[in-house]
């Protein structure tokens, strides 16, 4: 959970920080504690995105699985900014790239991730789509 004494940027501090990176990069790093995902809403990102991760966040049994903290989210001039919990780490991507030998390993740590995510209870209002009741888009 967030810390009481964590200072979130304003949202003015946030759309300037981020304008100079709308298109090359997807978030940057805010302090120690904080990562801002951007992107254009609907094209990179979505509310919907915001709502399964908030409700993962709550369901979520961190000694199998991290999910970062939203701290606040907004959307202005059809750009999503997302504030979250930044928890140090590595992508998949680059971690069997430097440990080739233990990709069975990962790849098992990732099943039970996803075992897990399918564990989630479903909200009692929920309908068939993303939560925050969008098209669906993915396969």
């Amino acid at each position: 959970p967030r810390s009481p004494f964590l200072q979130l940027p304003t949202e003015d501090e946030v759309a300037g920080l981020c304008r100079p990176h709308l298109s090359n990069r997807k978030g940057i790093r805010c302090g120690t504690e904080i990562w801002i995902k951007f992107g254009i809403f609907g094209r990179f990102i979505t509310k919907d995105e915001v709502y399964a991760q908030i409700n993962a966040f709550e369901h979520a049994d961190f000694s199998i699985l991290s999910i970062p903290q939203i701290y606040h989210w907004f959307d202005r001039d059809g750009i999503i900014y997302i504030l979250m919990q930044h928890i140090d780490g590595k992508t998949l991507l680059a971690q069997l790239a430097e440990q080739p030998p233990f990709e069975r390993e990962v790849i098992g740590a990732v099943a039970a991730a996803v075992k897990h995510l399918w564990d989630f209870p479903v909200p009692e209002d929920a309908r068939p789509g993303p939560l925050a009741g969008g098209m669906s888009d993915g396969p």
